[in-house]
């Protein structure tokens, strides 16, 4: 009987305790729910404020860009303004001028495509090169400027002086050897506006280029002045182009011609008809090797007379 009870009793003990397990279970069940839900609602809030402050800096980011955009815009358009100056002050600068306005319609379209971007950098970097070929342009009209003012008075001196002369042959057919050596000096060439343009060989054509190490052509260009006096008939004009060391570009070939009785090499020739009007006269220079950075000094003669120099700069 007694054993009969114990029996009993630890049949209902193991009954208490698988009830009181049966009902741990769900909670330890949900206990772990709730824990992962909770990590996944931390991360997703997370990656919500993550994106949330990474679109931030994105918009930050493109409107900065943007206003470099309208910055290099305003800086093209005050270029563009500067060439049009240019091409109305200076007429034969204008093929020179609307190239460089070409380049920059290109340079205005290109920053409309890529404003918001990073890729401006490209962009700055060409109208950094613009604004220091206009700065050096700009240095050229000047310099030619002053020398047109000095040629121009003395043009007209020298016209004068004919005038004088050609009357005084007329009425008095003095035939003096004073008077022969005045005539001879009037009857000197004279040239201006000399102009150098420095290209590049492209796929469809030349590009003007100030970059010493990509230089395939050195154009010359000057107007030759009318002179009655002058005799008509082939001209040869000879041009040297030296270097920032001072040496002497040639392609290996050494040639000279005669100045004030000594024997002068140079770089480049020509022989232009001339018929005592103005006319213009150019000559080009193909280097065979790349060039130096620096600045050049272009010298031209006829007739045994340096009849003008240029400066221009590579970089």
């Amino acid at each position: 009987m007694g054993k009969q009870r114990l029996s009993d009793a630890s049949q209902r003990k193991g009954f208490s305790q698988t009830s009181r397990s049966a009902n741990i279970a769900p909670i330890v069940f949900l206990s772990i729910i709730s824990v992962i839900l909770a990590i996944a609602v931390a991360l997703v809030l997370r990656e919500y404020f993550q994106s949330r402050e990474l679109a931030s800096a994105t918009a930050i980011e493109k409107a900065e860009c943007e206003e470099r955009a309208d910055e290099f815009l305003k800086k093209l358009n005050d270029l563009d303004a500067a060439y049009q100056g240019l091409m109305r002050e200076h007429a034969d600068l204008q093929l020179l001028a609307n190239q460089q306005r070409s380049e920059i319609s290109r340079l205005r379209a290109q920053i409309r495509s890529i404003a918001g971007t990073q890729r401006l950098d490209d962009v700055k970097e060409r109208i950094d090169q613009l604004e220091q070929e206009l700065a050096l342009y700009q240095s050229q009209v000047e310099v030619l400027s002053e020398d047109n003012v000095q040629l121009s008075g003395e043009y007209a001196q020298v016209k004068s002086n004919l005038a004088v002369a050609e009357e005084q042959i007329v009425e008095l057919e003095v035939k003096n050897q004073g008077l022969n050596e005045q005539i001879d000096r009037a009857s000197v060439l004279k040239i201006i506006n000399i102009e150098v343009i420095t290209t590049r060989q492209v796929r469809r054509g030349e590009r003007i280029t100030t970059r010493a190490g990509r230089v395939d052509k050195i154009q010359i260009c000057f107007n030759i002045l009318d002179n009655i006096l002058a005799q008509p008939g082939n001209r040869i004009f000879y041009t040297r182009i030296t270097g920032p060391n001072g040496q002497l570009l040639t392609n290996g070939e050494t040639r000279t011609f005669e100045l004030l009785g000594n024997q002068v090499p140079f770089t480049v020739s020509k022989t232009f008809e001339y018929k005592n009007e103005q006319q213009v006269g150019c000559m080009v220079y193909s280097p065979a090797n790349d060039l130096e950075k620096g600045i050049y000094r272009v010298a031209i003669f006829a007739e045994g007379r340096e009849l003008g120099t240029q400066l221009f700069e590579l970089n």
